[in-house]
């Protein structure tokens, strides 16, 4: 590691310590002790080393915080061809793609945080891989955690507040984006507010157009209005994306923007379709968590000439 990428990992240690809101609170308002887990893997890492070498085994959990509780959401994946930059462990890290396949919109998943051992994935209730410390990389964008295991990767974050999570998940097959929250749900039209609720967050993904990649990460800004009475959610999704879209991004394209009028279910489920720039369209879905607080959901666009855009959304609400 050179001298200023040194420099520059004290100073997100320091910022993890003073509790940077992004950095310190990925689950917030959703698990606390899940959050102070996530907070020990991240402080973990800010010893020496580079990239491809193991972060420092993280110190011992208090006994209430063994098994902290788990994320539920939904997830959105796509097949492709990929390419990955090994590490001497025999492990890897995705690079870059040179085809993506029609992403698939109807995946769910659950993270949970298990004691010493890091995070337990469930796909599709399948089960998955589970990641700890020493699995953890540096993370390529300053607000997530990153974990390499194989052929497998996982990343997490947060949006503004930690309502919601968002994540990357792929497996050497497959390149996935989820979004995650606790499953405690409002009770809708009944104990509502009766004026629409604001969201905000950003969206994490994919652009696969003109045969490139583009990353959506924290560029692409989302906003709305939740209507409880008419079960409905007004979506504005602002499109941004950048080349290198797993190391250091770079480059930012606006892509435009996409719509749409969303149904919500009593229970908390979302669905609709999206309308975007350049006669694109496609669907949404997912969800309310943490009793409306936050806002899950993954997307998909198809262009008329064949090129595509898929991802996560993850937004906070104002508190009801």
């Amino acid at each position: 590691m050179t001298k200023s990428t040194t420099a520059a990992r004290s100073t997100d240690c320091n910022l993890w310590l003073g509790m940077d809101l992004g950095l310190s609170r990925p689950f917030a308002g959703a698990f606390a002790a899940l959050s102070q887990a996530a907070i020990a893997l991240a402080l973990a890492g800010c010893g020496g080393g580079d990239d491809s070498s193991t972060v420092a085994a993280v110190p011992s959990w208090p006994a209430d915080a063994q098994i902290a509780g788990t994320l539920q959401g939904s997830m959105v994946c796509a097949a492709g061809s990929f390419e990955y930059q090994p590490y001497p462990d025999g492990t890897r890290r995705l690079t870059s793609m040179s085809t993506l396949g029609v992403p698939k919109i109807d995946n769910f998943v659950s993270v949970a945080y298990r004691g010493v051992d890091g995070f337990q994935l469930d796909i599709n209730g399948f089960g998955g891989d589970t990641f700890g410390s020493l699995d953890q990389r540096e993370a390529v964008f300053r607000d997530t955690w990153y974990f390499v295991q194989g052929s497998s990767e996982f990343e997490i974050g947060s949006a503004s507040l930690g309502d919601a999570s968002l994540g990357r998940y792929s497996d050497g097959t497959s390149l996935c984006f989820f979004a995650v929250g606790s499953v405690r749900r409002p009770l809708l039209f009944q104990v509502s507010p009766s004026q629409p609720s604001q969201f905000s967050g950003f969206a994490d993904g994919i652009a696969w157009v003109g045969g490139a990649a583009r990353r959506l990460y924290r560029d692409s800004g989302v906003s709305g209005t939740i209507d409880y009475d008419r079960g409905q959610i007004e979506l504005t999704l602002e499109l941004t994306g950048r080349a290198s879209p797993f190391q250091k991004l770079q480059n930012p394209v606006t892509l435009g923007i996409a719509s749409g009028r969303l149904s919500i279910a009593p229970t908390g489920a979302i669905s609709g379709v999206l309308t975007g720039p350049e006669g694109s369209t496609g669907t949404v879905s997912g969800g309310l968590f943490e009793y409306g607080l936050g806002l899950g959901l993954i997307f998909e666009l198809s262009y008329p000439n064949g090129d595509r855009i898929y991802g996560a959304i993850a937004a906070d609400t104002l508190q009801i």
